[in-house]
């Protein structure tokens, strides 16, 4: 879980040295590689104890000659490296949006669930 930290510190002098020499290339190996990011972390103070989180959400018809839209969504860790990541037990399980229609404002679904997943996360703590 410190990935998180050390790849900001690893982010931030690459940035520095690209901006003191001129030159040189960033590489885009993570989300966390580019100077937006740190921009955004600067911003809102983000440090290595923090959590951060991406939420993932797709529609699917679950039958192939009827309209049936059905959404779901995960939750991945991205304080984890991404050799990590992805793996099948550290990524949620997030909602399960029932169709006929896709929903018209999803972030109504998603607060229950984010305090569903922040007493999750604090329980696997």
């Amino acid at each position: 879980m410190r990935y998180l930290d050390q790849k900001m510190k690893q982010v931030a002098e690459m940035l520095n040295n690209i901006q003191a020499e001129d030159s040189g290339d960033i590489i885009y190996d993570d989300i966390f590689s580019g100077s937006e990011i740190q921009d955004l972390a600067e911003h809102i103070n983000v440090n290595g104890d923090d959590t951060i989180v991406s939420l993932s959400l797709d529609g699917a018809q679950l039958y192939q000659n009827k309209k049936s839209d059905t959404w779901i969504s995960i939750w991945i860790l991205d304080n984890l490296s991404p050799n990590q990541r992805y793996q099948k037990k550290r990524v949620l399980p997030g909602t399960v949006i029932p169709g006929p229609n896709k929903p018209k404002i999803t972030d109504s679904f998603f607060f229950f669930f984010l305090k569903a997943f922040y007493y999750w996360f604090i329980y696997l703590l």
